[in-house]
């Protein structure tokens, strides 16, 4: 547990998770693989059972591959700026509401660094609502994309799904 948590115990899984990723770049390991293809790539004379990479990025990559991930992160980068353009208009009477969902967004995207945070069903549904509201105080004329507006949400939702349904069932293994 002590190791979990240290300092050198996540730079021990990211390690790990770039190996994975390294190994399956194009498609990743599949939704909840990550749990399952970890003792192969495990080093030697660690005993803790990892079910997490404790960093979001690091574990949408090996789960889903570098070109969806990339994905992901181009929409969140489109968001922020779309949702960073209502904070910066002084005029725009939904500035404040922009703002709050701004920080919460940075703010959870922050601690995905060196967390599991997005896999926990509760933070993953605050964070939809987040992306929503944020994109909700957009006029439409600067919208991204309309697109952009169901595609985001959806992909993440299917992320927090697939992601919750391997949590549940490795959490079962280790129980």
């Amino acid at each position: 547990e002590r190791f979990l948590h240290a300092g050198d115990g996540r730079l021990a899984i990211w390690r790990t998770a770039l190996r994975i990723i390294a190994s399956h770049p194009v498609l990743g390991v599949g939704p909840g693989g990550f749990s399952s293809v970890l003792p192969a790539f495990k080093p030697a004379g660690v005993e803790v059972d990892w079910v997490h990479a404790h960093n979001d990025y690091l574990q949408v990559a090996a789960e889903f591959g570098l070109p969806a991930t990339l994905l992901l992160l181009y929409g969140l980068w489109r968001w922020l700026r779309a949702v960073a353009s209502v904070v910066r208009d002084p005029a725009n009477p939904h500035r404040p509401f922009a703002a709050a969902a701004l920080a919460g967004v940075i703010a959870m995207l922050a601690h995905s660094v060196v967390d599991f945070n997005l896999r926990i069903p509760s933070n993953a549904i605050l964070f939809s609502i987040l992306l929503g509201s944020g994109l909700a105080t957009v006029p439409a004329t600067a919208r991204p994309s309309s697109r952009l507006g169901v595609v985001l949400p959806l992909a993440f939702a299917f992320v927090t799904v697939a992601s919750y349904s391997a949590y549940s069932s490795a959490s079962a293994r280790l129980a």
